[in-house]
């Protein structure tokens, strides 16, 4: 008969081995990257609000959705289809512009400030 695992003895030596890594004594036996563990789709969508500095509530409004929706797309429920997953996808790599747009704010940066200009300009010669 095998012996049952002692769960505390293994609890333990994975907190030793925890401060180890920590101190730099020990190296990771394992990285975890989010799209691994999330899958692409939902760690770019966390990524991309976490980079534009908003709310749940706050991204969900950007996105014109519920944040109750915003929630179900995070935790894997449901997945975002249409515009909204193509602004997330700009979201996750011009977050500056897409506060910009939305909050009617100026762009700090010159990749916001050469995006919008692109947009005057189109702009001016549709007119």
């Amino acid at each position: 008969m095998a012996a049952k695992p002692d769960h505390f003895t293994a609890m333990a030596e994975s907190l030793r081995q925890m401060r180890a890594i920590e101190r730099g004594e020990l190296a990771p036996g394992k990285r975890f990257v989010a799209a691994d563990v999330l899958g692409p789709e939902r760690a770019a969508l966390i990524e991309a609000r976490k980079r534009t500095g908003l709310s749940q509530a706050q991204f969900a409004a950007v996105l014109n959705v519920s944040a109750r929706t915003l929630q179900d797309w995070e935790q894997g429920r449901r997945q975002p289809t249409g515009a909204a997953r193509t602004l997330i996808h700009v979201a996750a790599e011009y977050p500056e512009a897409v506060l910009a747009v939305t909050s009617h704010k100026r762009p700090a940066t010159k990749v916001a400030e050469s995006w919008s200009g692109v947009a005057a300009t189109k702009f001016k010669k549709a007119r």
